[in-house]
């Protein structure tokens, strides 16, 4: 089965008149609202570094504060995606409460976990089911490039 060529005609009609109606010409405007959840006291380090670059699109809160422990449902709904960032300090129970309360609204959740691999490894299976999608690193500073590549 053979492919078909793009021909030099497709490419021109594109470039149409006809085809710049359907173009946008403005910048998107960037209303993403992002919730950083520190799980632990190792991870709220981590937010407080990443917080000095972040936009103020994005609130940084940890699983202690009254907000996020009592509160949870209304800040997990305001924003479009939330991210749990962990150590090998986080215990199970805060991970698990916080995940529900995510998948309940449909909101997605971006896990990151920072540490060395074999101190992780529990905070790891921890968050494992509690995200959308789960990146274990052994670089802090990873959260502030996480938060910079998803245009936080």
């Amino acid at each position: 089965m053979g492919k078909r060529p793009i021909l030099a005609s497709s490419c021109a009609a594109a470039a149409s008149a006809a085809e710049a109606r359907y173009r946008i010409d403005r910048p998107i405007e960037e209303t993403r609202r992002t919730t950083v959840i520190a799980l632990d006291g190792g991870a709220a380090k981590i937010n407080a570094g990443a917080a000095r670059s972040a936009s103020e699109r994005v609130r940084f809160v940890t699983a202690a504060s009254p907000t996020a422990c009592g509160e949870t449902r209304p800040l997990v709904e305001d924003s479009d995606l939330v991210i749990l960032v962990a150590t090998s300090e986080l215990q199970s129970s805060t991970a698990s409460s916080l995940g529900r309360v995510c998948e309940n609204t449909g909101v997605p959740v971006f896990g990151l976990v920072v540490g060395r691999p074999l101190e992780r490894a529990s905070a790891v299976s921890a968050l494992r089911g509690q995200t959308n999608m789960l990146v274990a690193s052994e670089t802090p500073s990873d959260l502030a490039d996480i938060l910079s590549d998803l245009r936080a």
